[in-house]
């Protein structure tokens, strides 16, 4: 038997070696360099336990210009998203990844606040557009019931990058200096390099579609688009009735923009202030701060995989996401509020890293499922480049809070109410109620009568 009959016939056997086959070929590629993406994003955040006191900066300009790369970031991503749309992901790659590497590396010279704000920004103005590209590249592979495994395999790299991060910042952040260098400025100089490196490794080993991979046979070529248009079909004749709207008008995509906002609230404290919160638990080293910050991105990790793992097993998206939204609200509430003890802290911020990530892992699925094909490239960085925002307001508020009452408590509250209301959202604009999907099924059969 062919694999075209086999996979016609709707062999689960064949048709799972095939996935496996595209997931083993091009995840583990973006992995690596979403890994590498989110080091360079983050390690700022360990680099602030030394950074502050060499060059003399202030908490809420810390916090300012850690937030500040956003800007740039949301600047830049809905053109590069539309831009590797038309040019393919080996071009894109390739200069998103080498401009950052080179920013990154140039971090490592800064004096002043200003020069500290001007290469975050040129960072995310680097980035900008790769995890929305990297969205959409999924797309192109995989059909809606393997999407969110593969979004989630491929966002593993994120809670490893927490805890490879933590690895390099505790090795070089535990010697005063290395090289005549400080420990944060090799950490910058490090993960640039890495940036270059794999940018040029994923121009010369992906492919831009599927069309044109040279390792598929051509009747899996073909299966493989046919398989991702159906099942974009039935994503959108599945979803209640509405007129087709343009990404710009759609208040779906502003609702989901205003919940991945909350999302990367949330984010911006794990990342940009979770060596200060361990610090503040009495962990003064700052290698030793990178090494404990492993245990919460671990937990991270094994909430993306079952978190993913089960909304494909029930084709259930919304939920999911409600549900991780809630664990992130009420780890940040206990951590600003409880403080019985180290051990204690570390377990809420391990809840609010198992949130977060699994949160990662099916939430792009649900604006996947009511955009059209030719609108998912906008649509997509439109949901990022709002929510992004949630990465510059929220850093620049916890720095404000910290530097005016030398405690994170009420901006960790903050980001818990934020969390709590992106629940919200998707609860009551996405997740289907019981009862509303016979509603919906008795709908269509009236419709199709």
């Amino acid at each position: 038997m062919t694999i075209t009959t086999a996979l016609t016939n709707d062999d689960a056997l064949q048709r799972g070696a095939l996935y496996r086959r595209v997931a083993f070929r091009i995840i583990p590629i973006l992995a690596i360099c979403y890994l590498i993406a989110m080091i360079d994003r983050a390690n700022v955040g360990y680099a602030k336990l030394q950074l502050l006191s060499d060059l003399g900066f202030s908490e809420a300009a810390y916090g300012f210009g850690a937030g500040v790369f956003f800007v740039g970031y949301i600047l830049f991503e809905v053109p590069s998203n539309i831009w590797l749309h038309r040019t393919g992901v080996r071009r894109t790659l390739l200069r998103i990844m080498t401009f950052w590497g080179v920013v990154t590396m140039a971090t490592a010279l800064v004096k002043t606040p200003l020069q500290f704000y001007v290469a975050r920004f040129l960072l995310g103005a680097a980035e900008g557009g790769f995890f929305p590209g990297l969205l959409l590249y999924l797309t192109y592979w995989f059909p809606g019931d393997r999407k969110a495994k593969a979004y989630a395999l491929c966002m593993l790299a994120n809670p490893a990058s927490g805890i490879v991060g933590g690895l390099l910042a505790g090795g070089f952040m535990s010697h005063a200096e290395m090289l005549g260098l400080r420990g944060w400025q090799i950490l910058f100089i490090v993960g640039g390099a890495m940036a270059v490196i794999a940018g040029v490794v994923a121009f010369f080993s992906l492919a831009d579609s599927p069309r044109t991979a040279s390792w598929l046979k051509a009747e899996e070529r073909d299966y493989i688009i046919h398989e991702v248009s159906r099942s974009r079909a039935v994503a959108t004749n599945s979803a209640p009735a509405a007129p087709h709207k343009s990404v710009w008008t759609d208040a779906r995509v502003y609702m989901a923009a205003l919940a991945y906002f909350t999302l990367m609230s949330s984010v911006s404290v794990l990342s940009l202030w979770g060596p200060s919160i361990i610090r503040s638990l009495g962990v003064q080293n700052a290698g030793t701060v990178g090494f404990v910050s492993i245990i919460q991105y671990l937990v991270g990790g094994v909430g993306m995989y079952l978190i993913g793992a089960s909304s494909d097993f029930r084709r259930e998206r919304a939920w999911h996401y409600v549900v991780c939204a809630g664990l992130i609200s009420t780890g940040a509430f206990l951590l600003a509020f409880v403080h019985l003890s180290a051990a204690l802290s570390i377990l809420f911020l391990s809840m609010i890293a198992f949130g977060i990530y699994g949160g990662y892992a099916v939430f792009f699925t649900i604006p996947g499922e009511f955009l059209e094909p030719d609108d998912a490239p906008a649509g997509l960085a439109m949901v990022t480049m709002i929510g992004g925002l949630g990465g510059f307001v929220t850093p620049s508020v916890l720095g404000v809070i910290k530097s005016a009452t030398g405690s994170l408590d009420y901006g960790v509250a903050f980001a818990a109410l934020l969390a709590f209301l992106g629940g919200l959202i998707v609860a009551f604009r996405f997740a289907q109620w019981p009862g509303q999907k016979a509603a919906t099924h008795d709908r269509r059969l009236s419709t199709e009568a």
